[in-house]
């Protein structure tokens, strides 16, 4: 069987120092592709603009032509906080109907139902 890959194509790798700057027209056709489905981003640098550090990337092809970003970006603003945990529920917070949602079934031994 013939490899019909071209070379753009060929593996993935950790990026030389050279290759970062050009990795900023691979996110921004990227962002391109998300916006066609309704994913943006904020306005401003891009995450591979934002890093000097050919070790935490990784790309694939030569030349790239994808690439992904080990570990956080820099600069950017921190993600949300975490969503507050919900309120207890009514009658002790132990689901639907609080305590009397626990009865036990008749003849369980547990006591409790009818």
């Amino acid at each position: 069987m013939t490899d019909t890959r071209s070379s753009a194509q060929a593996g993935v790798r950790w990026a030389e120092a050279g290759e970062l700057a050009g990795l900023a027209a691979v996110e921004t056709a990227a962002d391109g592709v998300f916006a066609a489905v309704g994913i943006t981003f904020p306005p401003g640098t891009t995450m591979i603009e934002e890093t000097d550090d050919p070790s935490r990337v990784l790309v694939a092809g030569t030349p790239p032509v994808g690439f992904a970003m080990i570990g956080r970006g820099g600069g950017g603003r921190p993600p949300p906080p975490p969503a507050p945990p919900p309120p207890p529920a009514p009658g002790g917070g132990r689901g639907p109907g609080g305590a009397a949602g626990l009865q036990h079934a008749p003849g369980s031994g547990g006591g409790g139902g009818s």
